[in-house]
């Protein structure tokens, strides 16, 4: 029982840190910059899976013509184009096709763009390198609901547990509307998806909405993002749990869609792509102990300097035995592969990362990621505080303060320093 309760207090004196290791990055940044993604938000979407016998990732790209790229996980480079030729538009003109999607069992599936009254919501499906497309969902829009920005998909198509998620980017009654299609088996005993039949709920939000998309949670709650929106979590009725919503220290509004990565221990790992605020990365939110309020943000490389204004772009999280893996698409930036790594460090060795440095009236903390920085004169006032930043301002302080440094919200070092 002693050594049981020794191991706990160990394991609660951890620290969990995240870096990332590129494996591969074709980008603005990298001087490599693929020109299937293009410059006028022509390649929107990113997917990944098992897919005609190889690990893969699918890419919706308007570039020069409509097209579905495959290329290979393990280095970007391409692995053969989809055959799209008679693809037409059956909602917005100019996106045919818009966003892209992978089943459990290896099923690309790829959306258009719909948002007029009478405009079609389609979905396309491949099967193979050879197998051509069929057409597998088609909803004609009731309402001007503008689906398609965005699509997650789940489940496997061989087995009927396949589900489409999609959300409307605009505010109808009550709030916006998640969309789930899901299957039925057709007269033949074949599944099939369901289009006449959606599940249709409301997400009552205040604010802007743009590019809004949904990611499944384990235990089947959602995690919800928006740009002009927090990335918050539902339950699996689509309502609002108040509590749980990131706050902008952790990342910001602008960011789009939400990503499911990992959880280990006491903290849950989430995502989205950053841009304008956070620009061209994925933007990793670590939540420890359900404390939305006090979550950490990591962040990938950039992947260039381009403003991408509408969000567009995606962040896929892929384990693979004992490695984590995120593929990012920053639309006009960039595409990337990297991996994550959760390193768990004790109070006494971050304590020795911790250097301090002072320039131009600012203290900053070098050596760690610390989630406050607090200065107290020698009276024990707090006179200075910053959150979520590597620095605090100290203009007007001279002399002999006490500065308390910590890391996910637990002390890590207090040491005098005198500010000059």
């Amino acid at each position: 029982m002693t050594l049981a309760i020794a191991l706990t207090c160990m394991a609660a004196l951890a620290f969990s840190q995240v870096s990332f290791n590129t494996v591969w990055e074709l980008s603005k940044a990298a001087n490599n910059y693929p020109a299937y993604i293009g410059d006028a938000h022509q390649c929107r979407g990113i997917a990944v899976g098992n897919f005609d016998g190889e690990k893969s990732i699918a890419l919706v790209s308007r570039v020069g013509g409509l097209k579905v790229l495959v290329l290979k996980a393990a280095d970007g480079t391409q692995r053969f184009e989809l055959k799209t030729e008679g693809i037409t538009p059956e909602g917005h003109g100019a996106f045919p096709l818009n966003n892209i999607g992978m089943t459990a069992d290896g099923k690309i599936l790829a959306c258009n763009l719909a948002l007029a009254v009478g405009q079609k919501f389609v979905v396309y499906q491949w099967d193979s390198k050879d197998s051509g497309y069929k057409k597998v969902l088609s909803y004609s829009l009731d309402k001007a609901y503008r689906l398609g920005d965005y699509m997650t998909v789940t489940g496997s198509v061989k087995d009927g547990s396949a589900l489409i998620y999609a959300v409307s980017a605009k505010k109808l009654g009550a709030g916006y509307q998640t969309f789930t299609f899901s299957m039925k088996k057709d007269d033949g005993g074949n599944w099939i998806f369901d289009a006449t039949n959606p599940k249709i709920k409301d997400i009552v939000l205040e604010g802007g909405n743009t590019v809004p998309a949904l990611a499944l949670l384990p235990g089947g709650n959602y995690l919800y993002n928006a740009g002009g929106q927090p990335m918050r979590e539902l339950d699996g009725n689509f309502g609002l749990i108040a509590e749980h919503v990131l706050p902008t220290t952790a990342m910001s509004v602008s960011s789009s869609a939400p990503a499911y990565i990992t959880t280990k221990g006491a903290d849950v790992y989430v995502a989205s792509i950053g841009y304008s605020t956070d620009l061209n990365c994925a933007v990793v939110a670590k939540i420890t102990n359900n404390d939305w309020a006090n979550a950490v943000p990591f962040k990938t490389p950039k992947l260039g300097e381009v403003d991408n204004t509408n969000g567009a772009g995606g962040v896929v999280a892929d384990v693979e035995g004992d490695k984590t893996y995120l593929y990012v698409l920053a639309t006009q930036n960039g595409i990337g592969k990297y991996e994550m790594k959760i390193t768990e460090t004790s109070v006494h060795e971050l304590a020795h990362k911790v250097a301090f440095e002072q320039v131009a009236g600012r203290l900053s903390v070098k050596g760690i990621e610390p989630s406050s920085i607090e200065v107290f004169n020698l009276l024990g006032q707090s006179v200075r505080a910053s959150r979520l930043s590597n620095e605090v301002e100290t203009a007007g302080l001279r002399g002999a303060y006490l500065v308390q440094v910590k890391a996910d919200g637990r002390l890590v070092k207090s040491e005098k320093v005198i500010i000059r």
